[in-house]
């Protein structure tokens, strides 16, 4: 199963997120003005509300409650239906320990409010959650309209992880959260950094701080302002407001301090943005060009032109093309974190061993003889000695003798028989 980089968060929460904080009470003051946002703390004395200045900065105001004629906050399903009503499965699916981050409030808007006109819907995101959960718990991951198998993840799990975290440092961007996307990015550079995405991911980050660093600049701009006009209220305050003044404006600078301290602990790169403390905004806009000017020494450029060679080398590879290493080769010239071409180059290595014809053998070359000086040989005297002769009847004319011979003992036999016959017959 693919197993996700730790720091990936749910792509889909940060909908969540920006929902949560949407401002859906309205507190109407006696000079007619209405105040917007989040009421986060009520007394009997005072309201504190957050107020959303910019899609990246968000103000808490204190309202007297003597300046009050009106407050309005939404019913409870329906502020509770803000948070999840942008829930909707994105591009890509998510890590699998991820989806419980989305099921979980949508099981428990269900179940607190089954009356709510948004039950329904709140049932199909759930169910909707719930089965893509079920098919990533099987070891696939969807990537736009496709799923993957299991073994195609397990090939492709570096480049996946590359790509979701670069979608969510996107989508962070997006959504005004700078300071999200640029830890995102942290994280990127530190585990992911030979990644496709990574060139991209690089100048999302310059696009970002950049626009982080107009954000600071606007807001210590406001601190400043602010800063003259507490000033000026406090002298102007009585002996029992001045107390009460003072520990809002520490509990104000004590809220950057502690993003600071919190970053510190958790080794985060980047602390929460506090712009009603003069210390954080100080940490995070001496941060800003350092960070640029190391980001501006990384030739984006040469890291796309490694990211193409390494595509056409795997474009080569499936082909059987024994050109594929050379590829893999100059990708990894310009940019030797290039995971691909790492990957992939071993493949292509053997490809081209097993296109390669072994060489012709050459014929061994003859050595002339080395010129040994003559010796005079003794001369060897060869004796033929001469065979035994054969008795002369185990010769071919002795044998033909004794046939001669007994073929005249036999006629003469057969003759003298002949002659004998006759005698008789006369002297009978």
């Amino acid at each position: 199963m693919l197993q996700p980089a730790r720091f990936l968060p749910c792509l889909a929460v940060l909908a969540t997120m920006a929902c949560a904080t949407a401002f859906a009470d309205t507190v109407t003051l006696k000079t007619g003005e209405k105040v917007e946002g989040k009421i986060i703390s009520e007394t009997d004395k005072e309201i504190t509300i957050s107020v959303k200045i910019s899609a990246a900065v968000t103000d808490e105001q204190v309202i007297p409650k003597a300046n009050v004629a009106k407050i309005d906050k939404e019913q409870p399903d329906e502020l509770s239906w803000q948070a999840l009503k942008n829930l909707k499965l994105g591009a890509n699916s998510l890590p699998a320990a991820q989806y419980d981050a989305l099921i979980r409030p949508l099981q428990g808007f269900v179940n607190e409010y089954p009356k709510s006109a948004h039950a329904a819907e709140a049932s199909q995101l759930l169910a909707n959650f719930a089965g893509e959960k079920k098919r990533v718990d099987d070891g696939e991951v969807r990537l736009g309209e496709k799923w993957l198998s299991t073994e195609e993840v397990s090939k492709e799990r570096y480049q996946i992880n590359g790509m979701l975290a670069f979608q969510y440092q996107r989508s962070q961007r997006a959504a005004g959260d700078l300071i999200g996307a640029l830890n995102s990015f942290d994280q990127i550079e530190k585990t992911l950094n030979g990644a496709k995405n990574f060139p991209d991911a690089v100048e999302t980050a310059r696009e970002t701080l950049t626009t982080l660093k107009t954000t600071v600049d606007r807001a210590q701009q406001m601190f400043a302002t602010r800063k003259a006009e507490f000033e000026a209220g406090l002298a102007n305050s009585s002996a029992l407001q001045k107390p009460e003044l003072l520990a809002a404006r520490q509990k104000e600078l004590a809220q950057g301090e502690a993003a600071l301290a919190a970053a510190e602990k958790a080794k985060i790169k980047w602390p929460a943005l506090v712009v009603r403390s003069d210390k954080n905004l100080e940490a995070i806009a001496k941060k800003v060009p350092t960070e640029l000017q190391r980001l501006a020494t990384i030739d984006v450029a040469k890291l796309r032109q490694s990211v193409q060679l390494a595509e056409q080398g795997q474009k080569e590879l499936a082909a059987q093309n024994a050109a594929a290493s050379e590829s893999f080769t100059k990708a990894l010239a310009l940019w030797p974190n290039n995971e691909l071409a790492k990957r992939l180059k071993t493949d292509a290595a053997t490809l081209k061993a097993a296109a390669t014809p072994a060489p012709i053998a050459e014929a061994p070359k003859i050595r002339a003889a080395t010129p040994v000086p003559s010796t005079p040989r003794p001369v060897v005297k060869t004796v033929v000695q001469d065979e035994p002769a054969k008795p002369f009847l185990l010769t071919l004319g002795g044998i033909i003798t004794i046939i001669v011979v007994l073929a005249l003992i036999l006629g003469g036999w057969m003759a003298f028989k002949k002659i004998k016959s006759r005698a008789s017959d006369v002297l009978e």
